[in-house]
């Protein structure tokens, strides 16, 4: 059974490699009802350009549960991989201003995972990359949840449905990727206890 975790995330993010366990989705407020991402990144005000908004189902086009084939229209997906390398998943980044975002899908197509590193799309409650544990636990309080396994650490917020979003923390103690998913329990094995499914 695919589990999710940092690692994955890692091979995930270099858009290479095993893709091994599942991560968890973006979320919304805590306790609130969750958003569709493509409602929220077509939501704008007056003749500005779409707000953009890293939810628990991803982000603008990118959402949790879509098949490889719903995406595969001219210019939504860039660097695509897929094939022995990848352990049958298939690993691809958005386009335009989710140019910083990954994608992964499971050997069935199914879009599992929505990953970002892109300073420029927050969260609903508003947290991003670059922000520190402390901030994180001001936005989100006790829906948040730290994790550490060595070094690394990584701060995951549930939701009641069970879906999440993770934080990973870089060496200076900043979020340097934030990943949805749609089951946050396998998201947390996976990092407290990585294996490689390859």
């Amino acid at each position: 059974m695919v589990r999710l975790g940092v690692s994955v995330l890692v091979v995930v993010l270099a858009v290479g490699g095993c893709a091994k366990n599942p991560p968890a989705a973006p979320m919304a407020k805590p306790g609130a009802t969750t958003q569709s991402a493509a409602a929220t990144s077509t939501a704008s005000v007056g003749p500005t350009a779409p707000t953009l908004v890293f939810t628990f189902d991803g982000a603008g086009p990118y959402r949790l549960g879509l098949k490889l084939s719903d995406l595969q229209a001219p210019g939504v997906l860039d660097e695509v991989h897929s094939g022995p390398e990848t352990c049958g998943y298939t690993n691809a980044k958005g386009t335009g201003p989710y140019k910083d975002i990954v994608i992964a899908f499971r050997p069935d197509g199914t879009l599992y995972l929505v990953s970002s590193r892109s300073t420029t799309i927050p969260t609903e409650s508003g947290a991003r990359v670059g922000d520190t544990l402390a901030e994180l636990q001001s936005i989100y309080g006790s829906t948040g949840e730290k994790l550490t396994r060595d070094d690394a650490v990584a701060y995951l917020v549930t939701t009641t449905s069970g879906h999440g979003i993770m934080f990973d923390f870089d060496p200076n103690k900043k979020v340097f990727s934030m990943t949805a998913s749609a089951e946050a329990s396998r998201m947390k094995e996976s990092f407290l206890e990585p294996i490689d499914d390859c």
